[in-house]
């Protein structure tokens, strides 16, 4: 078997009906009862690239552009190394253009950033796509509020003085599953950021599940260890999704380790 993503190999695992960690193994909080849902309909980006902006701005209102779009600047790095174009030069031009209001600007700037993305990730795309993103006035409202959505989530529930973001699993990966990183944790919670329409999925349980024992196989075992809590945030409904670390029992920790994973 070649090695692949952490998504990449849940791609290929057929997990059980209702799946290996359930719905119902999570407890369900609206961070705000009088939340609405933040519907796709009539956003004029696609649905993952919403996604990818919302998690690079919630990181850019952290900790700045450098560090919150340090993939996209790998990805124009290697577009640099195999076409001779983009590059640092053109990430340094864009990050110009943002600003910490998250105007209209900074919110197109952000979603052309995140575009190179698939550069790091796949190494491959169209390099271009950037020039035809249209980001009208629907999806510039939708991406800023689930930004605020979010920072209001990670002031709510984690200790932002300990919180890492855009972590990997150094230690932790195997023959298998040689690459992945995770969104968001500090010592107590493991949180994964899902910008969707759907409320849960089977494979978000079980991706979270696979973070968290891959952590604690990484040089972070000792954090891993002192881990609670693994949350699901979806800003789209302003809903967190939370399993307490102790209802994985020794049998679902050794299949996944063994039979998932591959240590």
């Amino acid at each position: 078997m070649l090695g692949t993503t952490v998504t990449g190999r849940l791609k290929e695992i057929k997990q059980p009906r209702g799946g290996l960690i359930k719905k119902s193994d999570f407890t369900k909080e609206l961070l705000n009862p009088d939340s609405k849902f933040i519907s796709l309909t009539d956003e004029s980006l696609n649905p993952a690239l919403v996604g990818l902006t919302v998690d690079y701005l919630t990181r850019y209102q952290l900790y700045g552009a450098e560090k919150a779009f340090a993939i996209s600047r790998i990805g124009l790095h290697n577009l640099e190394i195999s076409t001779g174009h983009f590059g640092d030069q053109f990430f340094l031009e864009k990050i110009a253009n943002l600003n910490h209001n998250l105007d209209q600007t900074t919110i197109l700037t952000a979603a052309e950033l995140a575009s190179f993305d698939t550069f790091y990730r796949t190494g491959y795309g169209n390099p271009y796509r950037y020039k035809n993103l249209k980001l009208n006035e629907v999806t510039y409202e939708h991406i800023k509020a689930m930004v605020f959505r979010t920072l209001n989530f990670l002031k709510q529930k984690t200790d932002e003085k300990k919180l890492v973001t855009d972590f990997n699993f150094d230690g932790g990966y195997t023959q298998t599953i040689i690459n992945g990183d995770g969104d968001f944790h500090d010592n107590h919670g493991l949180w994964d950021l899902k910008v969707s329409k759907q409320q849960f999925s089977t494979k978000w349980s079980l991706q979270i599940v696979v973070y968290y024992l891959m952590g604690l196989h990484s040089y972070a075992a000792k954090i891993f260890q002192q881990m609670q809590t693994l949350g699901i945030y979806n800003p789209r409904y302003n809903l967190l999704l939370s399993l307490d670390t102790n209802k994985l029992t020794p049998e679902l920790r050794q299949f996944i380790d063994i039979k998932i994973i591959g240590y």
